[in-house]
């Protein structure tokens, strides 16, 4: 397994840990306590204090009671209301997802780190599917003089919830990158190849149909150069020499989409 997918596999096991503590610490302070009177009184709140005499109980105001036990009923513990949040849920129809992203990988061995920015336009079809066109800008080092790429791509993606107002999502997308920096002359050419990602991440909706996105995935880059040497008397022959190189990228994006 080489260093990319490593990395992948241990942000996508940190997500994934991050999420279920998340999950477990909402379900444990989602919780109220609530004491039932004799005479048919509802007292909702935080206890801070309980005896064989008396309890103490805090209101969500600040105000506090205390009850004899006399006067208690029961005693319990219920899942504290909460109003909805106020989100919007697209069903179908045109969308755009646009973003910027921070890419990080390995180049001859060393880590090198590049910045990225897509927009996507397409249908909507349901919240699970939407099918569209994307065009980037990529850069896959962290230095000025670095080559520009434009991906051009067929990208799929989608809501794994419909009905939240935060929800998981998956995208992918192929294509092919132009390498709009690469130089080509009589000896030395650059072309761009095959340009495709994926990942998951997370949406958050809001009110008017524009809402947050934060993904993290996988982006991949194919390049070939190409140095001709022409034959000459000290030459017997002309030669070529030719290289593929793969930049295999993990890619954290966050952005918009509507």
């Amino acid at each position: 397994m080489n260093t990319i997918k490593k990395y992948a596999i241990y942000i996508f096991t940190l997500f994934l840990f991050l999420g279920i503590q998340q999950e477990i610490f909402a379900q444990k302070n989602n919780m109220q306590d609530v004491v039932y009177l004799n005479n048919g009184g509802k007292i909702i709140g935080t206890i801070l204090e309980k005896s064989d005499d008396l309890v103490k109980i805090r209101l969500q105001g600040g105000s506090e009671f205390v009850f004899e036990i006399q006067e208690i009923k029961e005693i319990t513990s219920e899942p504290h209301y909460r109003s909805k949040a106020y989100f919007r849920t697209k069903d179908k129809g045109y969308y755009n997802w646009t973003t910027l992203a921070l890419n990080v990988g390995t180049s001859n061995g060393q880590i090198n780190g590049g910045w990225s920015l897509h927009t996507i336009n397409g249908y909507q079809f349901h919240p699970k599917l939407s099918v569209g066109l994307g065009l980037g800008l990529d850069i896959y080092a962290d230095n000025f003089d670095a080559d520009l790429y434009l991906p051009l791509y067929v990208d799929v993606r989608g809501d794994l919830l419909t009905n939240t107002k935060a929800t998981p999502i998956y995208y992918g997308g192929i294509g092919y990158g132009f390498l709009l920096t690469g130089r080509n002359d009589a000896s030395w050419t650059e072309k761009g190849g095959l340009h495709y990602n994926y990942g998951f991440g997370f949406k958050v909706r809001g009110k008017r149909y524009s809402d947050w996105v934060f993904t993290v995935g996988q982006q991949s880059q194919f390049y070939t150069w190409t140095f001709f040497t022409p034959g000459n008397e000290w030459n017997n022959g002309s030669r070529t020499e030719s290289q593929d190189v793969w930049y295999n990228r993990i890619v954290i994006r966050s952005g918009i989409s509507f």
